[in-house]
């Protein structure tokens, strides 16, 4: 179904290529002798060795054949009587040219001089009133070009650029096209040109000017379309990025499972969370009983690496399907995949990270893989682009399975900058900051960015910051280097280009030692995790929060009355090491400028344990 699917929008892509475009005439001048002469259209073509000497008027009828050939009515009537006019201009050498008229029709001939058997003619027909134009050679012996040079530069500068960014999707290099024409409807002043070679098909639409051509490249089978434009200069600009048949290497996720009157029976959420959510569907039985079994599973057991095809568009789970042909759960390992023209950008791994920095695939899913240079040089290609507005395309080699970002590592042997300033590929962590606890670090001068966030205590993190006004702006550039602590509110997001890859757009500073802080803050569901004992100075307990995130943000905790301060102190009575882990959901308000664990304390007045009890 999905095939016959990418047959109809294929067919519906052709049928918007029909497109008119204001032509212009060629002009020339110069000394003239006029003759009539009726139109006598060839049956046969002499050989080159028959050639005597320079023949328009053989050219001229080879044309006319051509054009009533491929546009029928809009083409001259065979039996007009041509006026030829020669137009050479005066003092022109090594260069003759002749015009044909007929009524509102005019043919131009010009051709070097050269010798007979090598001499190639370009033709103009047009008509003026109509709009008609179109362009074309010939040859000695009156063989007309199929399509006109342009036409072919078009299609061959697109089929490298997709070779180059889409590699094995792509058609391969080295096919024998076969050339077709499609007249347009109506008086347009050219046509369609489409080239095809096995599976494969590539329109071109010449519109009758050489500053652009509309391209597009599809397989029935594979589903693969694209369009895009071509100048003159053969510069390639993608239109519309493939629909269908997008490879999937390595997307790490779990599956979940749809109540049974869905419409679906799951889905593949993908790492990190917020990544995106696909349909799944198995290419085979025993791979669909392998996505069954995975489905709703608990940790460790919960995630798996997939492999296959994505298409979009079409009737799944959020619009998008992947089809899996291969998928890795436990402890297995295959071989290495090639990485082949992939396009994405470089950011850190945020926060205290067992690993250094990550790169995000270009696409309509925010893949997360872990990056590495192959050699010194490439590593610190790489370090250039990241934490940047960067999009770079790479080559090279991943192995999943393995410690690194998501559980894969891109192994670059080749890198390319793409462009400078691209937007962000999707934001990968985003949280309100409230009352976050640290001091302002300003960077060298000639640095990228110029200070960052220290988050205390050591350890949490380092964030890049901005202001939300002058004022504040220049409150973060008055505590920089200043050896002052403060507590900090506004919104951070990881995966934009600052310090570290991460953002906090500052809303609001208090420094510290400016006392209680009026007005507390709510506290509505905070999720993270209890912790107790050593490491907190004069303090025996407090709340890190979102402890699975990156920034390990440390808050006083106390319950609102006895109870409430009774359940907290419940959970010390846990063993750390064989006991359940104490993360918990709080509600209540938070104060700052208190003596506790950083200066913050939030009060509780309403908990859940999140975590089962034996």
């Amino acid at each position: 179904m999905q095939k016959e699917k990418a047959r109809q929008e294929v067919n519906s892509k052709l049928s918007t290529l029909g497109l008119m475009l204001i032509m212009s005439g060629l002009i020339f001048s110069g000394c003239a002798r006029t003759t009539e002469q009726p139109t006598g259209l060839p049956t046969t073509t002499p050989t080159a060795a028959a050639v005597e000497g320079p023949d328009p008027v053989r050219a001229r009828d080879a044309a006319l054949v051509y054009v009533i050939g491929h546009y029928g009515e809009q083409a001259p009537w065979r039996n007009l009587i041509w006026l030829e006019e020669e137009i050479t201009p005066e003092g022109l050498v090594g260069h003759e040219a002749y015009q044909y008229a007929a009524g509102d029709w005019v043919i131009t001939i010009s051709h070097p001089v050269v010798a007979p058997e090598a001499v190639v003619y370009s033709v103009v027909v047009a008509n003026e009133t109509t709009g008609f134009r179109w362009e074309g050679d010939v040859d000695a012996v009156g063989r007309v070009t199929g399509a006109p040079e342009g036409v072919v530069a078009a299609r061959d500068a697109a089929l490298a650029y997709l070779s180059e960014r889409y590699g094995e999707e792509a058609p391969p290099p080295g096919l024998d096209w076969a050339e077709e024409f499609i007249p347009p409807e109506g008086w347009a002043p050219s046509g369609t040109y489409p080239y095809r070679a096995g599976d494969w098909v590539v329109w071109v639409y010449d519109a009758g000017v050489a500053e652009a051509y509309q391209v597009l490249a599809a397989n029935e089978t594979t589903g693969f379309q694209w369009e895009g434009e071509v100048d003159a200069g053969g510069h390639v600009t993608e239109t519309t990025a493939p629909i269908g048949g997008q490879p999937v290497v390595g997307w790490y996720g779990h599956v979940v499972s749809l109540p049974a009157d869905a419409q679906f029976d799951d889905y593949l959420a993908l790492e990190p969370e917020g990544a995106g959510e696909i349909g799944l569907e198995g290419a085979d039985a025993e791979i669909e009983a392998e996505i069954e079994g995975l489905r709703d599973k608990e940790e460790p057991e919960k995630y798996a690496h997939f492999w296959g095809t994505l298409t979009c568009d079409v009737l799944d789970y959020g619009g998008c399907q992947l089809v899996v042909t291969r998928l890795r759960s436990g402890r297995a390992i295959f071989d290495p995949d090639p990485v082949e023209g992939w396009e994405g950008q470089v950011f850190s791994v945020p926060g205290v990270a067992q690993f250094h920095d990550y790169f995000v695939l270009d696409g309509p899913f925010a893949v997360q893989y872990g990056i590495e240079g192959a050699d010194e040089a490439l590593m610190a290609q790489l370090e250039d682009f990241r934490d940047t507005s960067a999009t770079i395309r790479i080559w090279g080699e991943i192995q999943c399975g393995i410690p690194d970002t998501m559980g894969c590592s891109i192994r670059v042997e080749r890198c390319q900058l793409v462009s400078e300033e691209s937007p962000p590929l999707g934001v990968h962590f985003e949280s309100p900051a409230v009352g976050w606890y640290g001091r302002v670090v300003g960077l060298p001068a000639g640095a990228r960015y110029d200070d960052y966030l220290h988050l205390l205590p050591e350890g949490a993190g380092d964030v890049g910051l901005t202001g939300t006004d002058a004022a504040i702006e220049a409150e973060i550039e008055g505590l920089r280097d200043s050896g002052t602590n403060a507590h900090f509110w506004g919104a951070i997001a990881c995966g934009v280009p600052d310090h570290d890859g991460c953002q906090v757009t500052v809303s609001g500073i208090i420094p510290e030692g400016a006392g209680t802080y009026a007005d507390p803050d709510p506290v509505e569901g905070w999720e993270g995790r209890y912790f107790f004992g050593a490491g907190l100075g004069e303090f025996d307990d407090c709340f890190i929060l979102d402890f699975y995130g990156p920034f390990g943000v440390r808050y006083g905790i106390q319950g609102a009355d006895e109870a409430l301060q009774a359940a907290l102190e419940e959970l010390r009575n846990i063993d750390k090491y064989e006991g359940p882990i104490p993360d918990i959901r709080i509600w209540g308000e938070m104060q700052c400028g208190v003596p506790d664990v950083n200066g913050c304390q939030i009060i509780v007045d309403r908990l859940e344990e999140l975590f089962s009890r034996p």
